[in-house]
């Protein structure tokens, strides 16, 4: 079966190079990688992984985390461990 159809979608410049920098890590381009995503999307009848709306707490963690000067750092596990408690 040949390839006669194509789809085209606009999306921002960054996430265009981060994921084709991304997927060419993995030996891919980024047209095998979308290719990969619409077969198994088919073969499953489903996105082939899970989507959902992050709560208020997962927002939260995700902003946190991207003010890397006000993220503890470990200078090894057990100290890690020991912060954590467990």
């Amino acid at each position: 079966m040949g390839k006669d159809s194509t789809i085209y979608t606009r999306i921002e410049k960054e996430d265009k190079k981060k994921f084709e920098s991304l997927v060419n890590s993995f030996g891919l381009s980024a047209s095998q990688a979308i290719r990969i995503f619409i077969k198994q999307t088919l073969i499953q009848k489903a996105f082939p992984f899970k989507i959902g709306i992050p709560n208020r707490e997962t927002i939260k963690a995700f902003e946190e985390g991207e003010d890397y000067d006000k993220l503890p750092s470990y200078r090894s596990f057990k100290e890690l461990r020991k912060d954590l408690d467990v």
